[in-house]
């Protein structure tokens, strides 16, 4: 009798963790799409003022001088992108990432030059994904996705953003 106790016991809290952990993926997916929301109304870390993007942005007239004299012409300060490309690309770039058997973390900014390339390309700024592999750590805690992550090997990056109008236009453009 003691044996079937401790049996329906265990069968209880079992069935019960079992359940409290079904009906909370459910909950935790809903709070996933508010807390999306909400987060769109917090402004992101590194958030920057109108000011402080003009200084940056006039502080680059310098490099962007040294570069046109060694090109004779000028080059870009800017690239643009459409808010739909972004979106396009962070959804592709999720989804190669997880089919390379990585988690998606953010995009990384380089500065390139624009094909075909020659002494006359204008510069161009390309992102890229970076993520962390998608591989058992044996902890608790991921300490890959704390660290942050490098650049998805073979992912793709998007670039073909616009040039400034004019290339060596600063911060803010009309």
């Amino acid at each position: 009798m003691k044996k079937l106790g401790t049996l329906l016991l265990g069968l209880i809290v079992g069935f019960l963790i079992c359940y409290l952990f079904v009906c909370n993926q459910d909950t935790d997916a809903s709070q996933v799409e508010v807390n999306v929301e909400e987060s769109a109304l917090e402004p992101p870390k590194g958030l920057i003022d109108s000011a402080t993007a003009e200084a940056m942005s006039k502080a680059y007239n310098p490099r962007q001088e040294a570069i046109t004299k060694f090109l004779g012409e000028e080059d870009n300060v800017s690239s643009w992108y459409s808010i739909d490309d972004v979106r396009s690309y962070l959804s592709f770039a999720e989804k190669e990432a997880t089919e390379k058997g990585y988690t998606l973390n953010g995009i990384r900014l380089y500065l390139g030059v624009k094909p075909p390339i020659s002494e006359k390309s204008l510069t161009t700024l390309f992102m890229v994904s970076t993520g962390t592999p998608n591989k058992s750590q044996g902890s608790v805690i991921n300490f890959a996705a704390l660290q942050g992550g490098g650049d998805i090997p073979g992912g793709s990056g998007l670039d073909d953003g616009g040039n400034g109008i004019p290339p060596k236009a600063n911060y803010p453009q009309n």
